[in-house]
């Protein structure tokens, strides 16, 4: 009796870690569609690591690169990228891997993966100058590491409530356990969670329903996953003090209401940038002021890298 016992417990585990295993596999089940494949190829740069979908202006004038967050691609810079461009600016703004349009490779998602995306979409436009890169979210980590990297390519840095700190991820850093629980529950909520972004979410009911297809393709869950177990564990404030010893112009913005960030905790960026740096609070501003006051953070970009 004790051993059928035994062997009943045996079989139910074996039973819960296929289902946990599996399940997240069978959930994405679409390549991208024709529809995406169009849109892709009207602006798209194979790269070492895949293709990436990017949006060039094509203005006359110095170049400034958008770098959106962790999970809301290209989208994200509808309120800025034409406004920017009209003021005199070439702007290009692109998925990062595993997001939106662009291809979404099994591999390890972390801070050479970004960096190297940035570099080689560079180099394929063939932009030689100096470029303005402004981020936002985990994309003010990224443009951080970027500068760090290649100070001798990065004329000005913006940073729009930027990702400062190192993410304790918990059980998502365990096997299984951490598939399991970003394919089956978080990445189901995604969409809706992007909501709190906005200090008036009402008037951004849509949001949702833009961001859920880019969860349906293949690899956007993995994309995820990774970026958490091998980008957010990193300690951005290691690049923004290397873009302070640097020199680089740098300004940073956020939000005084911003949930993602509350209590304005900006302070230790502040000062590993050191003298360079412009800093500005934003009053009623949440996690996404670039699109929610658009006007306020053009106008402050614009005189920004007008000096």
């Amino acid at each position: 009796m004790r051993s059928k016992l035994s062997f009943s417990i045996l079989i139910v585990m074996v039973l819960i870690v296929i289902a946990v295993v599996t399940i997240p596999t069978l959930i994405d089940v679409e390549e991208l569609d024709s529809e995406a494949n169009r849109m892709a190829s009207e602006n798209w740069a194979s790269l070492e690591a895949g293709g990436v979908y990017y949006e060039d202006s094509l203005t006359a004038g110095p170049t400034i690169v958008l770098i959106h967050g962790f999970s809301v691609p290209s989208y994200t810079w509808d309120n800025n990228f034409r406004s920017l461009a009209n003021a005199g600016y070439r702007v290009i703004r692109y998925d990062l891997y595993g997001r939106g349009y662009s291809d979404k490779p099994v591999i390890e998602y972390d801070r050479a993966l970004f960096v190297a995306q940035l570099d080689q979409l560079l180099v394929a436009l063939e932009i030689e100058d100096k470029v303005i890169i402004v981020g936002q979210s985990m994309g003010g980590a990224i443009a951080g590491a970027f500068a760090a990297e290649y100070p001798q390519r990065v004329s000005k840095l913006v940073l729009l409530e930027p990702s400062f700190e190192r993410t304790d991820i918990g059980p998502v850093s365990w096997p299984v356990i951490g598939e399991f629980l970003i394919y089956v529950f978080v990445v189901p909520q995604l969409a809706q969670a992007q909501l709190e972004d906005f200090t008036e979410p009402e008037k951004f009911a849509y949001w949702p329903e833009k961001f859920v297809f880019q969860t349906k393709y293949v690899g956007f869950r993995h994309a995820m996953l990774s970026t958490i177990r091998e980008f957010a564990i990193a300690n951005p404030l290691v690049d923004f003090r290397q873009v302070g010893e640097n020199k680089t112009p740098t300004l940073i913005m956020w939000g005084d209401s911003s949930q993602s960030f509350p209590g304005s905790p900006f302070s230790d960026v502040v000062n590993v940038l050191g003298s360079g740096v412009v800093a500005k609070e934003v009053e009623g501003g949440g996690h996404a002021l670039h699109y929610e006051q658009a006007e306020l953070v053009n106008q402050t970009i614009l005189e920004f890298i007008g000096r």
